[in-house]
């Protein structure tokens, strides 16, 4: 049973959905939501149209064993289930309804390598994209989902519905939807970047009635994800790359576990890099601006 908690305008307006610790072991957002929750109890900020519903944690046993997860990424194949055959799966049932029902969604994670807090956008040049600029990480990733389905995965095939999270299941039913990357793991700023996007979220919907609140505008440079790169057994990144690093064409950035190059195609970014990711799964992307 998930907690979620809810507070309602008599005013009608957008239905907002915060999760926190989608994955178990990514805190920022469980303890964001909680400080929310806090000034909303206190009467210090509250909602003045439509709701906001919170899950300050997602995935409770992983939360409590400090784990990405327990069985598998809840992340990735999100849908209904008639049958669940594992933990996650269960959440995710439980998840879905949840989700099925808001307008608005913001998913708050962090990430193994040190580097910027960014935005995931599904639809640029939208609503979503106006709200991704209200949070002010200057960074927001494009094409994450077509690339991901377009790799093949780390067996050359890949199900199309592995690709669906949090937020893909909230678009396929009509509802704006961000996942906001609060920077490293273990950066305790993690939390303050995921309460000011809470709170600068509920500004840009017009239902924060706060002191010194206002909305915001800002500038987001938006990087398009066009390759996913797996990891294989022995494989090693030639260096400790940085989220968003700028890498020019022909560098090489890792070796296979056969010790060949991996190279980029072009110039461009690498994004995410993670040089201790379990073997077949997701190692780095590379990106470039978006056109």
């Amino acid at each position: 049973m998930l907690q979620s908690i809810t507070y309602s305008s008599f005013k009608p307006g957008p239905k907002l959905l915060v999760l926190g610790a989608v994955h178990g072991n990514e805190t920022c957002g469980t303890y964001a939501i909680r400080r929310v929750l806090r000034e909303l109890e206190e009467k210090t900020i509250s909602v003045k149209t439509g709701s906001a519903t919170f899950i300050p944690v997602c995935n409770p046993r992983a939360f409590k064993a400090k784990a990405r997860f327990v069985d598998r990424n809840l992340n990735r194949f999100l849908f209904p289930r008639e049958k669940p055959r594992s933990y996650e799966e269960q959440i995710g049932n439980e998840l879905c309804s949840i989700i099925a029902q808001c307008t608005v969604l913001l998913d708050l994670h962090s990430y193994e390598i040190g580097g910027p807090p960014f935005v995931f956008i599904g639809r640029p040049n939208t609503p979503e994209h106006d709200l991704a600029k209200s949070l002010g990480t200057g960074f927001g990733i494009v094409g994450w989902s077509e690339a991901y389905a377009a790799s093949g995965g780390p067996a050359g095939k890949i199900d199309p519905e592995e690709c669906c999270g949090t937020t893909e299941y909230a678009r396929n039913r009509g509802a704006m939807a961000l996942t906001l990357e609060c920077g490293q793991t273990d950066d305790p700023d993690t939390v303050d970047v995921a309460y000011r996007g809470i709170r600068k979220t509920l500004a840009h919907l017009g239902m924060l009635r706060a002191a010194n609140c206002k909305a915001s505008k800002d500038s987001l440079k938006l990087i398009d994800v066009k390759k996913v790169f797996y990891r294989n057994e022995g494989g090693s990144l030639t260096k400790n790359w940085r989220h968003l690093e700028k890498i020019a064409a022909g560098t090489v950035v890792a070796k296979d576990g056969a010790g060949n190059d991996l190279m980029v195609p072009d110039d461009g970014y690498i994004i995410m890099p993670n040089a201790t990711a379990p073997v077949q799964t997701e190692w780095f992307y590379w990106g470039q601006d978006r056109a």
